[in-house]
C-alpha cells in the first residue's frame, strides 16, 4: 500500500491521547522491554497496540456490563483480526497479543465458553488509581465506523433531527475527570431493588459509587461521545434512546454544545406518576403530581427521606407484578385506595407467561404518554436538543419557549406540570 499524504492525514485523525491505567502502559511496557530484542520505535508500536487491545476489551465490557454472564464479554475473533503488527518480518497476531496480555495478567480468558458457534470470554483485571496518556487508534478500539451517523439517519428517518442534534454535543473530559477525582467516594445512584422479568424474582441494584473504576467507565463513556461514536434507538413507545441518555447524571454539568452557549436542562418533575394520573381517577394524587410533590408526601406521610421513597419505588411503574405489601403500604400512608388501583392495571405473569399485549400493559402506556410528549416537542425545536427520556437540554436562550411548548404538551392531556430548569 502507497502511502499518501492523503492516507497520512487520514491516520493522524484517527489517534487521540487517552487516558490509559498506569498499570497496564507499565505492565506491557517492563513485558516488552524484556522480552524482545526490538528497537525503540519497534518497542513502542509493541506496547501502543497491546494497550489499544487491553482497552478494546475494556470498552466491550462496559458497552455490555448489564448483560454479561459470568463477568465475561463474549469477543468473536472476527473482531480482533485488526489487532496485529508485523515487526522484522514477524507477523504478531491478536491471539500472541491475547497471549502477552494474560501472561502480565491484565486480562483473563475463559475458554471454558468457546463452544460450538460461542466466542471466547474475556475480562480484564484493572487497577484505575492513575492513568498515562497514550496515542491510540480511535477507530481500532471504538469501532467509530461499524454504525455511523449516516446509519442511524436511514434506520429512524423520522428522528434525523435528534440524531443530527446529538452530534452537536461534547464533554468536557479534563473538567469532568477532576471533579470526579475530587468527588470520589460520592453516591452517585443509591442502592434499589428491581423486578427481573426474565427470573420474575426481586433484585438488589447496588449502590453506585464513585471509585477509580467508576471514574474510569464514567471516563471512556464520555470519550465515545467525544469521538462521535454514538448509538440510538427507538423503542415501540416513542421514546427514543441514544447515548446521552443513559449517561450518569454526574456528566451533565460537562456537557458543552458547538454553540458554546450555556446550556440548561427542563424535566417534568415525578414524570411517570404524573403521566399515571391521565389513566386513574384521583383527585388527591393528581393534585399531588401536578405539584411535583408525590414522593414527598409519602415521604412526610411515613416519616422518611425523599430518596428513601424514590428509590424503593420508583420501578412500581415499568413492573408488570402487583406492588410490594411493603411499597402499599408506603402508599396507602398518603393515598388510600391508590395502590388497588394501580394493581388493577398490572398483569402479572402466570406460570412465567405474559398474559397480555406490551401496549396493554402499564409500563407500555406510561412511557408512550411520556414520549408523545418530550420527543414529540424536541422534535418540533429550531435548535440543537438532547432527550433524555423525560427531560430535554436545551441552549438557555430557547429555554422559554420549549417550556411554553412542553406545557402545551401536557394541557392537551389535561395535565398542569411542575416543570423544573436545571442550570448546567
Amino acid at each position: 500500500m502507497k502511502i499518501t499524504k492523503k492516507t497520512k492525514t487520514k491516520q493522524k485523525q484517527n489517534k487521540m491521547k487517552t487516558k490509559i491505567p498506569t498499570t497496564v502502559v507499565t505492565s506491557v511496557t517492563d513485558y516488552v522491554n524484556n522480552n524482545f530484542d526490538y528497537t525503540p520505535n519497534q518497542k513502542q508500536k509493541l506496547i501502543k497496540i497491546l494497550a489499544e487491545l487491553w482497552l478494546f476489551i475494556y470498552n466491550k465490557e462496559t458497552c455490555y456490563k448489564n448483560t454479561l454472564q459470568h463477568s465475561y464479554v463474549r469477543i468473536n475473533s472476527s473482531e480482533l483480526l485488526k489487532f496485529k503488527l508485523n515487526i522484522s518480518k514477524c507477523n504478531i497476531c491478536y491471539a500472541k497479543l491475547i497471549d502477552m496480555l494474560q501472561a502480565v495478567n491484565l486480562i483473563i480468558v475463559n475458554e471454558s465458553y468457546e463452544v460450538g458457534k460461542f466466542s471466547k470470554g474475556y475480562k480484564t483485571t484493572k487497577d484505575f488509581s492513575t492513568f498515562t496518556d497514550l496515542d491510540i487508534d480511535i477507530n481500532k478500539v471504538f469501532n467509530t465506523k461499524i454504525k455511523s451517523k449516516k446509519f442511524y439517519l436511514k434506520q429512524f428517518p423520522e428522528h434525523n433531527k435528534l440524531i443530527n442534534d446529538a452530534y452537536q454535543f461534547k464533554i468536557k473530559i479534563e473538567d469532568y475527570l477532576a471533579w470526579m477525582q475530587l468527588n470520589k467516594g460520592l453516591t452517585v445512584r443509591e442502592e434499589t431493588k428491581r423486578f427481573n422479568k426474565s427470573t420474575n424474582k426481586v433484585q438488589t441494584v447496588k449502590a453506585e459509587i464513585l471509585d477509580d473504576e467508576k471514574i474510569y467507565e464514567f471516563l471512556i463513556d464520555a470519550l465515545r461521545i467525544n469521538i462521535e461514536s454514538l448509538w440510538f434507538a427507538v423503542s415501540s413507545t416513542g421514546r427514543f434512546y441514544n447515548s446521552f441518555s443513559n449517561l450518569s447524571t454526574t456528566v451533565l454539568p460537562f456537557i458543552t454544545a458547538k454553540s458554546k452557549n450555556k446550556l440548561v436542562e427542563i424535566d417534568a418533575a415525578n414524570a411517570q406518576p404524573l403521566m399515571l394520573t391521565t389513566i386513574i381517577e384521583d383527585d388527591k394524587f393528581k393534585k399531588s403530581c401536578e405539584n411535583g410533590k408525590y414522593y414527598d408526601d409519602i415521604a412526610y406521610a411515613n416519616k422518611l427521606e425523599r430518596k428513601q421513597v424514590k428509590s424503593n419505588m420508583f420501578t412500581i411503574f415499568f413492573e408488570d407484578r402487583h406492588i410490594t405489601k411493603k411499597n402499599r403500604e408506603l402508599i396507602e400512608s398518603a393515598f388510600p385506595g391508590l395502590t388497588d388501583k394501580i394493581n388493577a392495571l398490572k398483569s402479572p405473569k402466570v406460570h412465567g407467561v405474559q398474559m397480555k399485549q406490551d401496549n396493554e400493559l402499564l409500563w407500555f402506556k406510561l412511557q408512550s404518554i411520556e414520549s408523545s410528549i418530550f420527543v414529540k416537542t424536541a422534535l418540533a425545536t429550531k435548535t440543537p436538543v438532547l432527550v433524555r427520556h423525560d427531560s430535554i437540554i436545551i441552549d438557555q436562550k430557547f429555554i422559554d419557549q420549549l417550556e411554553k411548548e412542553l406545557r402545551e404538551e401536557f394541557a392537551k392531556i389535561g395535565l398542569n406540570a411542575t416543570l423544573k430548569i436545571n442550570q448546567l
